[in-house]
């Protein structure tokens, strides 16, 4: 219990087999990596890396916009419980892993982009139809030709869909136009205004300042408000299938591949974070100097994994709080301990060399919620929820659960 000793261990080896030692450390259950004061990059080592992050950032994206869970919600693991798929990957070395991870995930990421691109081209042809259809069932019930009017050359004509109020100033501002207008609704009207060719700049300026543009039937449509409602409304109509059909594929899409693509994503989160943090190896041309903190019981199991290489081990002592500050934290709480330790962690970790309170909160918490809450009913129904949720909780819900359980024995018996 508490935090455990850390020693310092530095690790040379040839750069050419970086990679190798790289796969070593990452088999270590905690290699807290220094960072280097150099900037240089091991050219081989980086390249793996920015490629796994690449993976990562494709990956997440694609998870993102299909909206896929990273982790259950609380409910959701109430409904269903947690059942997480886990898979074992076999790989000689990072790079391998790396390399299987990409083949695996391009499938995936080029599948989601086509029917995410298809379901973004439909939304916008649909939203664009739909906008026209609400502006031509206005007009449905004129007959004319807006083509014809677009063709005239001796007067200059304009067709829109204005408010009646605006349409009271346009006639002030347009004394000497031609204007005729139609009632749609009870607010808006269709105009037909006429004016000499000459004039036609000012009135599209006045116009342009009342926030009032031409109405133009889109190219390829017939140019009578009647024929293209009828054709925009079966247009609407089938996108709107579409959709749905689109919507249904990408659900089905998601269902198939979700607890894939949430295993290659952590597996190249995982590559990119290991890779990262030994990329920077030092100024050396021919070899790589890699520091770090492992606890001191894998001391011996550090020195039989790394002894083809050189390596130093020094054990880093408990002195003053100021010194310590800069050295990692390692707790080695378990069990019930390990569960208070969140309570811990939320007014941060003490530093190394410090005493871990883990020990006397698993104690004292229970018993102060027991005495604030003190009541049979509301203890037990508290240890009741908190057991149902342990049984089908993530692990990480599990530490809160066991908490809650033993304050909810606690208020019970208070």
């Amino acid at each position: 219990m508490g935090i455990a000793s850390l020693t310092q261990a530095t690790l040379i080896v040839p750069r050419s087999e970086l990679a190798e030692a790289a796969k070593g450390l990452s088999e270590f259950e905690w290699f807290h990596t220094i960072a280097p004061e150099s900037r240089m990059l091991d050219p081989a080592l980086d390249d793996l890396t920015q490629k796994a992050f690449k993976i990562y950032v494709d990956l997440n994206e694609l998870v993102k916009e299909l909206d896929i869970q990273i982790q259950p919600g609380i409910i959701d693991m109430l409904a269903r419980g947690y059942n997480v798929e886990k898979q074992n990957y076999s790989a000689k070395d990072w790079e391998d892993l790396v390399g299987k991870v990409g083949v695996e995930a391009q499938p995936f990421l080029d599948e989601g982009r086509d029917l995410l691109g298809e379901s973004a081209k439909i939304r916008k042809t649909l939203s664009d139809d739909r906008a026209l259809l609400f502006a031509l069932q206005l007009i449905a019930s004129f007959s004319v030709d807006l083509g014809l009017i677009a063709k005239l050359k001796r007067v200059h004509i304009i067709f829109t869909i204005v408010s009646q109020k605006d349409l009271k100033e346009i006639r002030r501002s347009l004394a000497e136009a031609i204007v005729m207008e139609a009632a749609l609704t009870k607010t808006q009207s269709a105009a037909l205004i006429g004016t000499a060719p000459a004039d036609a700049t000012r009135v599209e300026k006045i116009l342009r300042s009342f926030e009032v543009k031409s109405f133009v039937i889109p190219q390829g449509l017939p140019q009578n408000p009647a024929e293209a409602y009828e054709i925009i409304e079966r247009r609407v109509s089938e996108a709107e299938e579409k959709a749905v059909a689109t919507s249904v594929s990408i659900k089905l899409f998601v269902k198939r591949i979700q607890e894939k693509i949430l295993i290659l994503r952590e597996a190249a989160q995982t590559a990119h974070e290991v890779m990262d943090k030994i990329r920077r190896s030092g100024d050396l041309r021919r070899f790589a100097i890699i520091k770090g903190y492992i606890p001191r019981s894998h001391r011996d199991l550090f020195d039989n994994k790394f002894s083809h290489y050189i390596s130093f081990t020094d054990p880093v002592k408990h002195t003053g709080h100021k010194s310590n500050r800069h050295n990692p934290t390692l707790p080695t709480n378990r069990r019930i301990n390990g569960a208070f330790e969140n309570i811990t962690l939320n007014q941060g970790l003490p530093n190394y060399g410090e005493v871990d309170p883990t020990p006397l909160i698993s104690l004292i918490f229970p018993i102060f919620f027991g005495v604030m809450f003190a009541d049979l009913g509301h203890g037990l129904v508290l240890f009741a929820f908190s057991a149902f949720l342990y049984m089908r909780a993530s692990p990480g819900v599990k530490k809160w659960a066991t908490i809650f359980m033993f304050s909810g024995i606690s208020a019970s018996v208070a």
